[in-house]
């Protein structure tokens, strides 16, 4: 016989109504074998339990780095409409004519100016 059917049969766990009883009642957890083997099944319990932490936390970060990417997105948009109306109102027609309004008296030279 080997070792783990023997240590089955010292504690009766080949029966299976008593070991459904056993599990139901709680009783299986005072045996020799689950004694024995506690700290196993506290780290189990452990480490699953940081399993499902970690699960939760990768959930909620790819909720917010979907969250920031749709931001980005509606920035990207902002940013392209600003800066297309500086484009519009930098050009040198719209400059002029904004002169035109502010400063009617003021004439604009016809000779260009060249800085060196």
């Amino acid at each position: 016989m080997t070792k783990w059917y023997q240590i089955l049969k010292e504690e009766g766990l080949n029966k299976v109504s008593s070991t459904f009883q056993d599990i139901v009642d709680g009783n299986i957890l005072i045996r020799k074998f689950f004694r024995k083997q506690y700290l196993l099944i506290f780290l189990l319990a452990i480490l699953s339990i940081i399993y499902i932490g970690n699960r939760y936390a990768f959930e909620r970060s790819m909720r917010k780095e979907s969250e920031l990417r749709e931001s980005l997105i509606d920035k990207e948009y902002i940013y392209l409409s600003v800066h297309a109306e500086l484009m519009r109102k930098s050009r040198f027609s719209a400059i002029e004519n904004l002169v035109k309004e502010k400063i009617p008296e003021l004439k604009l030279s016809k000779k260009s100016i060249i800085i060196k």
